[in-house]
């Protein structure tokens, strides 16, 4: 019976450690693969002209600034907005709605999360284009609507996870239920919000679809205007790989390249940070 449980243990050991290897050796194919394709760009260019302040490949122009800029400026807003509401929201589905309203906001969170960036794109096409027209504004809202529900079912998980481990320890205390959430268990929960945010940046970061339908897909500035017309990165490559050819083909995959790096980048600096938070509050 011992050594068919060890076996067991070290089969089930194998295919965790296959399984975690897959990730990182896929992400560094995909780097390989459109680091490859990049190179043909500076056979011709130079990086003097990605740092170049307007993207016009007609005009043989492929700053990617203001691809950059308009990519990281609507993401930002998008994910400071998530975390705004996102956190109340997850509090009060974990520790002070009641088992129908959960159960109703779990149910809604989930459908809305699972929900494809297209229909997500035309929702925005109909309902906030009117209102806000083809600006940077309508793609930072449609961006919120895909990732406050995973932002604040994620939260809700950690918060859920934390307040179980906590709660004797609190009450025991004597804390309230109101100063057990927000003085012990939200400051516990504080790496999770962190990766949480840090995903949600990331995923809109790397949305194309429903970003291309609200946009406008117009080089702005290197730094766009809000409430005026914009491209990203994503956008970018979305509308123009199927006719682009040369420079321009190889220059949307320098793009690509850009954007995976930006995205890792970030990762890193979110885990990074929950960790550094993890140790001081295990310190404190």
């Amino acid at each position: 019976m011992k050594s068919e449980k060890r076996n067991a243990d070290w089969n089930l050991i194998a295919c965790a450690a296959i399984i975690g290897a897959i990730a990182p050796i896929a992400v560094l194919a995909m780097l390989w693969f459109i680091g490859l394709e990049s190179k043909a760009f500076f056979g011709d260019h130079g990086w003097r002209d990605l740092l170049a302040l307007d993207w016009r490949p007609v005009a043989a122009s492929y700053g990617l600034a203001p691809l950059v800029t308009a990519t990281f400026e609507m993401a930002a807003i998008a994910t400071g907005l998530s975390v705004l509401f996102g956190i109340p929201a997850a509090v009060r589905l974990v520790f002070f709605a009641g088992d129908r309203e959960s159960l109703v906001c779990q149910a809604a969170l989930g459908a809305m999360a699972g929900l494809p960036s297209v229909i997500v794109g035309l929702a925005g096409l109909t309902l906030l284009v009117p209102a806000m027209g083809f600006t940077m504004i309508s793609g930072a809202a449609t961006l919120f609507v895909m990732i406050f529900p995973v932002f604040t079912l994620l939260v809700a998980a950690a918060l859920r996870q934390e307040g179980d481990r906590l709660r004797p320890c609190g009450y025991a205390l004597g804390y309230s239920r109101r100063d057990f959430v927000y003085r012990i268990v939200l400051r516990a929960v504080l790496p999770s919000i962190i990766l949480a945010a840090t995903l949600g940046l990331g995923k809109a970061m790397g949305e194309a679809t429903a970003v291309s339908l609200v946009i406008g897909n117009i080089s702005a500035g290197v730094l766009p205007d809000l409430f005026g017309p914009a491209n990203t990165l994503t956008t970018a490559i979305l509308k123009d790989h199927a006719a682009a050819t040369g420079a321009h083909l190889s220059a949307l995959y320098v793009a690509a390249t850009t954007l995976s790096v930006l995205i890792l980048t970030l990762n890193l600096l979110g885990a990074g940070l929950a960790r550094a938070v993890r140790r001081r509050l295990s310190l404190s």
